[in-house]
């Protein structure tokens, strides 16, 4: 048994001891009061009350009549309410407990997890010659995945080694010389929406294009003295409509500016077949007035003929340790092509770029050049050039067109279809 039920049940007992001897004490008084005749038993009180008052005592309150029966419950509804009480502050006290016993439980829980998270911190923790290992052993899986990597691409795709690795590198431009040069791709230019999808390539190496409906792959041939002689009406009948002609070069020795020795037959004999021609030139400029020199080269040989193509300036490494171009910057180069392609705009006639990989992303600065129309040497099923102001893509060197003896190169121009 509790303290509290304890004091309870003592207080009870008190309770009822005291309810006995009042109810004695009634009925005492209410056998002295029932003889109603009696009274000098009543004169009697009377007088020994008075002398009680006469001595300073109050005399006693008389007292109502009550029912035995009312007192027992009241005491018990007291000993309820109080029951009662003891019950409500048992159960506050409870609630209050086992609030107390939850925050700790939920502290407990906390500090366990601190631990917890703590021990997982300094779990993987490792000496120098440890993390050295880890770090050497990951190499070596790195390089084993991508060598299987590999593998598996060459003997299922057929593909070499360089569009291996582009396809690995998604954001770069990959192309190679003596070694492998990586130039990222700059997201802030205009991208173009090809794909190796948008391109047919038929059995005889002949590419179409067959992707949006909005852009026409028009067939071009382009041809130098390197060509020979070539009959243009048997071209024409093969279904080529459009020529470039090498007009001339500047030696990348000498510097000397050279008309190529067949442009005028060729100039003459393709437009007298209907075909829609246009002039190249391949610069070694490397100063601003030899840049304006080889516009006015240009601009003096075409004058008669109907040039209905852009002029194409031609950026192309001679690939000789003496060239005279090898000391330029990609800077310095790129402005001596933008004075060029300027000058041709003043005097009227669309400029162009001709360039491969390695002219656009290492020998100039392409992004430089996006005002300006470029033709790109790639000789793929794709052209693998990144920006939209590619206009006409080279992919072979090695056609074949009925009127030309030996190879050619074979291109697609990019013309928006008319509405």
């Amino acid at each position: 048994m509790t303290e509290s039920g304890e004091k309870e049940d003592r207080f009870l007992l008190e309770v009822m001891d005291m309810d006995k001897e009042e109810t004695e004490e009634i009925n005492a008084s209410e056998k002295k009061y029932s003889d109603k005749n009696n009274k000098d038993k009543r004169n009697a009180d009377k007088k020994a009350r008075d002398n009680k008052a006469a001595s300073g005592m109050k005399p006693p309150k008389e007292r109502e009549k009550k029912n035995p029966l009312t007192t027992i419950c009241l005491l018990q509804l007291l000993v309820m309410i109080i029951s009662l009480g003891v019950a409500l502050y048992s159960l506050q006290r409870q609630e209050e407990s086992n609030r107390r016993i939850a925050e700790l439980e939920e502290q407990l829980r906390q500090e366990m997890q601190a631990e917890l998270e703590l021990e997982e911190r300094y779990r993987f923790s490792y000496t120098q010659d440890e993390l050295d290992q880890r770090v050497t052993t990951a190499a070596e899986d790195a390089h084993e995945e991508l060598l299987s990597r590999i593998r598996v691409e060459i003997e299922s795709s057929g593909k070499g080694m360089s569009d291996i690795i582009r396809d690995l590198y998604p954001n770069y431009i990959v192309f190679s010389d003596s070694r492998y040069h990586f130039a990222a791709i700059d997201d802030t230019l205009e991208r173009n929406a090809y794909t190796g999808d948008d391109f047919f390539v038929a059995e005889n190496g002949e590419i179409s294009y067959v992707g949006n409906d909005a852009v026409d792959g028009v067939k071009l041939i382009d041809v130098s003295k390197h060509n020979g002689k070539i009959d243009w009406e048997a071209v024409k009948a093969a279904g080529v409509e459009n020529a470039y002609i090498r007009i001339g070069f500047r030696g990348y020795g000498s510097g000397a500016i050279v008309l190529d020795e067949t442009f005028v037959d060729n100039m003459v004999s393709a437009s007298e077949n209907g075909i829609n021609v246009g002039v190249y030139f391949y610069t070694q400029a490397i100063t601003p007035e030899e840049a304006q020199e080889e516009v006015d080269f240009i601009l003096e040989n075409i004058e008669g003929y109907d040039v209905t193509l852009p002029i194409v300036l031609d950026v192309e490494d001679p690939e000789d340790s003496g060239a005279r171009t090898n000391s330029l910057s990609a800077q310095n180069r790129t402005a001596l092509v933008k004075i060029f392609c300027e000058a041709i705009k003043e005097a009227g006639y669309e400029p162009m770029i001709y360039g491969n990989t390695y002219s656009f992303f290492y020998m100039m600065n392409i992004g430089d050049l996006q005002d300006y129309p470029i033709w790109y040497a790639f000789y793929n099923t794709y052209p693998y050039y990144p920006y939209s102001n590619i206009r006409m893509w080279q992919y072979s060197a090695k056609g074949s067109i009925s009127g030309i003896s030996g190879y050619v190169d074979v291109n697609l121009m990019f013309v928006p279809k008319e509405l």
